[in-house]
């Protein structure tokens, strides 16, 4: 295994050693906005869980607005899962594209071109930090609604 790690480091190193700094600078953003997507939808959560209300019997109850905030906060989580997914998914074929030199035919160029990083990536950031909004714009208008 060591062998196959040093082969891939050094195709790999020839061919992204010009995009390199790029590379790093969109690995870092996307995974501190992922990071900060992830804790604002757990804050949604506990959000929703002070602002829940109590029926008589003393049973939590959950508003509409709530469940609906809750929803989208679920998934924002579950995107961000999905992308760690995809993250992974697209490094094999990362891996396989730089040890056979470029050279992928077939079946393995569709999934290679299919699941370009890049576009990927974003939609699901995207999908995640829009979720996050939507639950904490549904949590506001709750409590707008509770306020006045």
């Amino acid at each position: 295994m060591p062998k196959l790690t040093a082969q891939l480091e050094e195709v790999m190193g020839r061919r992204y050693a010009a995009s390199a700094p790029y590379w790093q600078k969109f690995e870092d953003f996307s995974k501190k906005l992922g990071d900060t997507s992830r804790a604002f939808a757990f804050a949604g959560i506990a959000l929703i869980w002070v602002f829940k209300t109590s029926s008589a019997s003393g049973e939590p109850r959950l508003p509409l607005y709530l469940v609906i905030a809750g929803f989208f906060f679920c998934i924002g989580l579950a995107s961000d899962l999905l992308r760690l997914f995809l993250a992974a998914f697209i490094a094999k074929y990362d891996a396989i594209y730089a040890l056979m030199d470029g050279n992928i035919v077939g079946a393995d160029r569709i999934m290679y071109n299919l699941f370009n990083r890049v576009a990927l990536e974003w939609m699901v950031i995207l999908l995640e930090m829009s979720c996050v909004l939507l639950g904490f714009g549904f949590t506001l208008y709750h409590l707008t609604d509770v306020i006045g």
